[in-house]
């Protein structure tokens, strides 16, 4: 079937299909006697007025066919106060190209390049510095986990979130392997290390707390060594390519089912780890798939060889620092399974490389970035035995025959037929396209972050789904990007998503996965099961049909949705008294997977059926079907979170009566409760939040781009405050004074206060930007009282700037402390620029004012890189002021700076906290402490896992106590041992169990288990629910 009119066909269903959804957004605009009535938002939604202004430049960009549909639409609405949008939807690729710049900015170390050990440097420095606990006050004190319960999001109290269709919630899980001998599920939650199951996910617990590194990008199982164990395998760093990833030291082994961990030799640093495998017909073979190649392993993973696929004058060459550096993203890898229907010897490999922008130019230039995405095949797998596949690929558009054109390969995902009863040559494979994706914005990766306007003019990034009989060697189309818009398909973005840019594979460069049922195959052995994920669950829609590609390439639609974005009370259609939602065909009261697919797994059972597991941006679910049962909406029940502790939040603010309020990479936000219940009260992304000390029940909490909201009865309902400002960051910094929990402060350009809490009004104070100079992009924000600090940058983002014109990375700082007039609450008295001497040019992420003189302040550094394989003093970065240290102290009010680093690990440091005398900072690497204000001594702080502390905040009424946000381990309270002097005694909860040493033979260096996280700059496309991004 030719494009054109299959196009045609969808666009023509949707256009219809759009009123439906859109139907109960727009209620009586106004009463009789003219006045506006307040629009009303069903569950999952939420009224925005500034959705109106973003929906008019999506109309700008949309396909002709929706333009004037969602101009009534609009308007129509426009008179009750705005638009209900859904919490929860997919992020255009602007927003999410905005938050990978944003968040990777904090990552981004300040080297003028990254050598092979910045890392390994990094956890020496910290393990010196836990030596000196002993000789720091308070830095021998306990770490205690917060949140005794998955996250809730379906408490009926909390009508924002009840409703959705979700239920239990973790946070995002990337990946799984299953131990068939042993009967053991394992998981790799991003920067939450390795769990494990013996139930299919009925409960976890943590078996990577010795790794000296928690960011793990895949995990899989060997039967190789003692029956009871095997050897368990992971290659580090976070494979999403999304907002907040972090890059790994190379790859693990443990022999012991995780009590220990030993480094692998062979795999370099600073990488992505998309795939591990185990060669099915030797367990000692291994194969990772990393974004510096691909990489052999002949020995179980003691040691690895990069195999040196063929990517012309690319071909091997790994590191940052040279235009090859995005030329070997090797984002899948699969071994063929011996025997099947055709009884094949088994160990061929078929590696994808997929960086996602493909051939688009480096800014500035006329090199590709990846020259050669595509397919590359050894039989053997041996060192140098690959070939690239060029004649595999269609030589044009919209034809079934042959795999995806070459320049349009973009990232990709294969899933291989196992089961003893399949024919093992049948492949199949999801590819994102690299012209869409680089076509979003005319030129991807040339986005300026402060820049917010426009959207994705394709409402997808995905080009289509594949199938192989002969394990690579030729290829079928079996639907395309078009066929998945097909109401057909019941997914829950056909229609208003859809209309509004948000088609299915939208995401597809960030998060998507294939595989075939092991379980089910026609007499001839075609695989007649294949499910894969991409912002949902899908499955082949006609049960036992052959996923040939035969009779798919000829089918309006061959796919259907099994576990969509929203279920429950989320259909606008259900709030409308229909039984069932038109789009997605659910009832009330079912639930649903969270968006956003990372990966899947399936189970075969003893008794012929089989379970499905997959993760995603909310954790697990699972899902078993018996022998010729067909997979349902209706059956993920609450989702597997038991055990977890993987909660990814940005940040943390505690009250008096021990209630904490967090902000999550996309679970929205929500509080912990002082008996440990944790709670979604809004949904999204959540960013910043802030709360009344002395009544949790005030409480505000930020979605995307400063889209804030108060609460007065602790989350139940909430009342938008969003700021007037012009170019909000994707998560916006804002802050409560500490000595006024009415004055709230936030930026953009625009400085804006208010003074009355939730009864007052925004009132600029100020504008960061300066006549003549580029936009500026506020980074972070310091308020007590009434002493007021602004972090700023321009040219935020290197990556998309061309250095040779002058385009070079600059921050700053604004004050009304230290100007003309005193600083007042709410005015403009005061306001300036400060000279900020002695700061290096590099992402302010926090600021402390010093309580006892708020003209001294503490600032913590980054770096400013957006791509975690684009680092600092990479490619086109002329920025003479990268200078050195993560940790300044100026005491005139910004005016000259000093470096009080110290003896801290030369890591990104992202926020910084004042505590009696004391600095605690948070980094990469976990928390240190000061012995004083001066940074003459810092003690790494134990009994931490390893991930990355996003912040740290006092505890009110208790000085004792720290609560702070780690990136993939949930929350946490800090107690301080006992410090000299100190007028509290200290109290607190016994501590835990303290974890194992982790040890990495290859530099001899024994870290402990609070002893890493490590720095990481990707990118992140994050997202915003999510809408993680």
């Amino acid at each position: 079937m030719s494009r054109t009119p299959r196009r045609a066909v969808a666009l023509m269903a949707v256009g219809a299909l759009a009123v439906v959804p859109l139907v109960g957004l727009s209620p009586t605009s106004a009463t009789a006697a003219g006045a506006a009535q307040p629009l009303v938002c069903p569950p999952g939604m939420a009224a925005s007025g500034k959705t109106v202004g973003e929906r008019a430049q999506e109309r700008k960009a949309a396909d002709p066919a929706f333009r004037d549909l969602l101009r009534s639409l609009d308007d129509e609405s426009a008179g009750a106060g705005g638009v209900c949008s859904p919490i929860r939807e997919p992020e255009p690729f602007h927003e999410l190209a905005a938050m990978q710049a944003e968040r990777n900015v904090i990552s981004a170390g300040p080297l003028g390049h990254t050598p092979a050990g910045a890392v390994r440097a990094a956890l020496a420095g910290k393990q010196a510095a836990t030596a000196a606990a002993p000789t720091v006050p308070g830095a021998q004190g306990t770490f205690t986990p917060l949140g005794t319960t998955p996250l809730l999001s379906d408490v009926e109290e909390y009508p924002s979130t009840n409703g959705s269709g979700l239920a239990d919630l973790a946070g995002r899980v990337d990946t799984f392997a299953y131990d068939d001998v042993n009967r053991r599920l394992f998981a790799a939650p991003g920067t939450g290390g390795v769990w494990l199951s013996t139930d299919l996910g009925e409960s976890w617990r943590s078996v990577g707390e010795s790794m000296p590194y928690q960011s793990v990008g895949a995990v899989t199982w060997s039967p190789d060594g003692n029956p009871a164990d095997g050897t368990l395998l992971v290659v580090s760093g976070e494979a999403s390519a999304g907002g907040n990833v972090y890059t790994g030291i190379g790859a693990f082994y443990s022999t012991d089912s995780g009590r220990t961990w030993r480094q692998s030799a062979g795999v370099p640093d600073g990488l992505m780890g998309f795939d591990i495998e185990v060669d099915p017909t030797d367990p000692k073979v291994v194969y990772a798939a990393t974004s510096q190649g691909l990489f052999r392993s002949a020995d179980a993973g003691r040691t690895y060889a990069n195999v040196n696929l063929p990517t012309g004058d690319c071909a091997g060459i790994t590191g940052y620092g040279n235009i090859c550096m995005n030329a070997n993203w090797v984002t899948d890898v699969e071994v063929q399974e011996p025997g099947g229907t055709t009884d094949v010897e088994g160990g061929a490999v078929l590696a994808v490389v997929g960086y996602r922008a493909g051939t688009l130019p480096y800014p500035g230039t006329d090199t590709p970035q990846s020259p050669q995405n595509g397919l590359y095949r050894s039989d053997t797998g041996a060192v140098g035995s690959f070939t690239y596949l060029d004649d595999i690929y269609a030589l044009e558009d919209g034809v079934a025959a042959g795999f995806a054109p070459q320049r349009r390969v973009g990232r990709t995902e294969l899933g291989s037929a196992r089961g003893p009863e399949q024919d093992h040559g049948y492949l199949y494979a999801i590819v994102q396209d690299a012209v869409l994706f680089s076509g979003g914005l005319n030129a991807v990766e040339a986005f300026d972050p402060t820049v917010l306007t426009g959207a994705v003019p394709n409402n997808t990034a995905l080009n289509g789904i594949f199938v192989s009989p002969d394990f690579g060697l030729s290829w079928m189309r079996m639907a395309d990007e078009i066929e998945l818009q097909s109401p057909l398909t019941e997914s829950a973005l056909i229609g208003t998503f859809q209309a509004t840019l948000y088609a299915p594979g939208i995401q597809s460069w960030y998060n998507m996965w294939i595989k075939p049922d092991p379980t089910t195959a026609t007499a001839a052995g075609v695989p007649t099961r294949l499910v894969f994920g991409l912002e949902e669950v899908w499955e082949s829609r006609l049960s036992g049909t052959p996923q040939d590609g035969l009779t798919q390439s000829a089918e309006p639609a061959s796919f259907k949705v099994i576990g969509p974005y929203f279920a429950d009370e989320a259909c606008l259609a259900l709030s409308l008294g229909l039984p069932v939602c038109p789009t997605t065909q659910t009832r009330a009261g079912v639930t649903t997977t969270h968006p956003d697919q990372q990966g899947g797994i399936w189970v075969p059972g003893d008794d012929g059926g089989v379970t499905l597991v997959v993760g995603h941006d909310g954790g697990v679910n699972t899902q078993t079907a018996a022998a010729g049962e067909a997979l349902s909406k209706e059956k993920w029940g609450r989702g597997s979170q038991n055990g977890f502790n993987t909660l990814l939040p940005y940040h943390v603010a505690p009250a008096k009566d021990g209630t904490v309020w967090y902000g999550l990479q996309d679970n929205g936000s929500g509080k912990i409760e002082p008996g440990g219940r944790q709670i979604m009260a809004y949904g999204g992304d959540g960013f910043y939040v802030a709360v009344d000390p002395d009544d949790s029940e005030i409480a505000y909490s930020e979605h995307t781009t400063a889209d804030m909201r108060v609460t007065q009865d602790g989350g139940r309902t909430w009342t938008s405050i969003a700021p007037p400002v012009s170019l909000p960051s994707f998560g916006n910094p804002f802050v409560m004074d500490r000595t006024d929990p009415e004055h709230l402060m936030t930026a953009g350009p625009e400085v804006v206060q208010r003074t009355a809490g939730p009864a007052g009004d925004w009132v600029e104070v100020f504008n960061i930007d300066e006549e003549g100079q580029p936009a500026r992009q506020m980074s972070s924000v310091e308020l007590y009282d009434g002493n007021a600090y602004v972090g700023y940058c321009q040219f935020c983002d290197i990556v998309n700037k061309n250095g040779d014109d002058g385009q070079i990375f600059q921050s700053g700082l604004a004050t009304n402390v230290g100007g003309e007039e005193e600083p007042e609450k709410g005015s403009s008295a005061g306001w300036h620029h400060a000279a900020a001497e002695g700061l290096p040019d590099r992402y302010i992420t926090s600021i402390k004012a010093d309580p006892t003189n708020p003209r001294t302040i503490y600032v913590t550094l980054s770096g400013y890189a957006n791509r975690q394989w684009w680092p600092v003093g990479s490619f086109n970065d002329k920025n003479p002021n990268v200078g050195e240290g993560h940790v300044f102290k100026s005491t005139d009010a910004g005016e000259t700076f000093t470096d009080i680093s110290g003896s801290l690990p030369d890591v990104p440091a992202r926020w910084v906290e004042y505590n009696r005398g004391q600095l605690l900072v948070g980094t990469d690497v976990g928390v240190f402490l000061s012995n004083n204000t001066s940074g003459q001594r810092w003690a790494a702080l134990e009994g931490l896992p390893n991930v990355p502390v996003t912040s740290l905040a006092n505890v009110p009424g208790k000085p004792n106590e720290v609560v702070l946000s780690t990136f993939g381990r949930g929350v946490y309270t800090y107690t301080f041992s006992a410090r000299a002097g100190a007028s509290t005694p200290v109290t607190g909860p016994a501590a835990p169990a303290r974890p194992s040493t982790g040890r990495l033979p290859a530099t001899g260096l024994g870290v402990t288990a609070a002893a890493v996280g490590v720095l990481a700059l990707l990118g992140g496309l994050a997202v915003r629910r999510r809408l993680t991004p």
